[in-house]
């Protein structure tokens, strides 16, 4: 969020976001892994996927912040 309160960018996860985000840098960028729960843990979602999904998993999503 900028300092004057507007969102810059938003992203729907495929699960429920637990644990501490994290941010590294690789050659020079940098990223942003938020871990994503799938059912198990303290603050487990309580919705199920549509039965034709695959069961969700334990997963990091890794996000590139832009260059600059």
């Amino acid at each position: 969020m900028r300092a004057d309160g507007k969102v810059l960018w938003s992203y729907t996860l495929p699960g429920g976001s637990e644990g501490i985000p994290a941010t590294y840098e690789l050659g020079g960028r940098q990223y942003l892994a938020v871990p994503v729960a799938a059912g198990a843990g303290l603050f487990a979602p309580r919705l199920d996927p549509a039965p034709s999904l695959p069961p969700l998993e334990r997963a990091y999503v890794v996000f590139a912040l832009p260059r600059g």
